[in-house]
């Protein structure tokens, strides 16, 4: 019985990572800047900016470039033509997510992962992070 759920819990992680997607838990996150005591104001000021360090061994996607961390990183809010303020509340509640699952409040989250600039893939679908950083997908967090 353990086998079976520790394979279905393997085949639901390649599910969700072909459809470029990420679950996080507490132990996969090493760090998260800001610190989760920023206040709204201050995200906000810096453009909803943030980043995860997730351990490398951690990663679902090879970092053969990596030697610790993997940066995962939110971009800010740049683009004129969006809602500001509908961009930045997505990026807060994330966030407060991440906060929440580094202090074991909440199980787990899942991050979209854009597939670029510094992932490459071959025909096969295999992936590699050619870096140690990647990115948070805005457009795939538009849709939650």
């Amino acid at each position: 019985m353990l086998a079976w759920l520790a394979l279905a819990s393997l085949q639901a992680e390649a599910a969700a990572l072909s459809k470029n997607e990420l679950t996080v838990t507490h132990e996969d996150l090493a760090q998260i800047r800001p610190k989760g005591d920023v206040p709204r104001e201050r995200f906000d000021k810096d453009l909803g900016q943030f980043e995860v360090r997730i351990p490398k061994e951690r990663f679902p996607i090879p970092a053969p470039n990596c030697r610790s961390e993997v940066i995962l990183r939110m971009p800010g809010v740049v683009s004129p033509s969006t809602d500001k303020q509908a961009e930045l509340q997505r990026r807060w509640i994330l966030f407060r997510a991440l906060v929440r699952v580094q202090s074991r409040e909440q199980k787990s989250e899942r991050l979209p992962l854009a597939s670029g600039p510094y992932m490459t893939g071959t025909s096969s679908g295999k992936r590699t992070l050619e870096y140690c950083n990647a990115y948070i997908d805005v457009k795939a967090l538009r849709g939650h």
